[in-house]
């Protein structure tokens, strides 16, 4: 993809947007940030039709009643507030980590064995920090991601975090093989999002939020094919620049056939569903997917 082309494919919102939550960000303190920010996202509602009219569907499911108005404010609004401590990092702000479930000593001891591993997140909370949380423990993690026309804060992260996290930049899918195997080769561990279809080429079909939806399970195949464990992590803001950390339990390509492993892979997935479905609940204003990106499958699909 050239640079025209990455320039056409971009963040939603004003080109100007994400540049300017940086630069006031850096010079308000923040419960006036957060003031500014709740009047911003009526702007960003606005202007973002159709991330608006996703996300009030996407609320009623997770609310159980029919979304309001306030509810996608506050959407929005959180949505913001995610940006700016994507910001704090990239500017060089420590994020701070917990964990009190033992999601940390599942990670430590995955990491321990020397193994590489294949990391798996949703576009829910803190994702996008997973990743520098991952590198605490002395990994080198290639985040998988589709370089945009104004990904600028991407590029800061990679600065700020050197040679441990890196982006793997996979616009052209037909490389994303090649880029995963070399990456894989070179001793990175790997970490993606699995809640996009169109950027996947393997689907199944799980329960989720009271609907059987579409789901991309390409990591599972991949984990079977470079034969690497998989751990998924979700993180959760906890104050300006904590993160909440849970884990799922590590899936281990083990078995005589792929459809062996396969069903036991099936399996893993839908219970780290069941406690991203918890999260949500919990939390539903923090699940930053402003599309149709799970749809809810035919009943002639399951």
């Amino acid at each position: 993809m050239n640079a025209e082309e990455r320039q056409t494919r971009r963040n939603p919102g004003p080109t100007w947007g994400y540049a300017l939550i940086y630069f006031v960000s850096r010079i308000l303190p923040w419960p006036l940030m957060r003031f500014v920010l709740r009047i911003s996202s009526l702007v960003a509602m606005g202007l973002m039709g159709k991330e608006r009219r996703s996300s009030r569907e996407f609320l009623t499911h997770a609310l159980g009643r029919p979304s309001t108005f306030w509810d996608s404010w506050r959407h929005f609004s959180e949505f913001s507030e995610f940006l700016v401590r994507r910001f704090d990092a990239a500017g060089g702000s420590a994020p701070e980590f917990y964990s009190d479930d033992g999601s940390k000593e599942r990670l430590a001891e995955l990491t321990d064995s020397g193994m590489q591993a294949l990391h798996g997140t949703f576009h829910f909370g803190n994702s996008d920090l997973m990743g520098f949380w991952l590198s605490d423990f002395d990994i080198s993690i290639r985040m998988v991601r589709y370089q945009v026309g104004n990904s600028n804060d991407l590029k800061w992260l990679e600065k700020r975090f050197g040679d441990k996290v890196g982006f793997l930049w996979v616009n052209d899918p037909s490389n994303l093989l090649f880029a995963l195997k070399a990456a894989v080769e070179e001793g990175h561990s790997i970490a993606m999002k699995c809640d996009r279809v169109e950027h996947s080429s393997k689907l199944e079909v799980f329960e989720f939020l009271g609907d059987s939806r579409w789901f991309p399970f390409t990591i599972y195949h991949l984990s079977i094919l470079f034969e690497v464990p998989v751990m998924f992590s979700f993180g959760l803001p906890k104050g300006r620049h904590g993160t909440q950390v849970y884990t799922s339990e590590v899936f281990r390509p083990v078995g005589n056939t792929k459809r062996e492993k396969l069903a036991a892979a099936r399996i893993h997935f839908k219970e780290t569903l069941g406690l991203l479905e918890r999260l949500v609940k919990e939390n539903p204003y923090q699940w930053f997917n402003f599309l149709d990106a799970v749809p809810i499958a035919d009943k002639g699909d399951k």
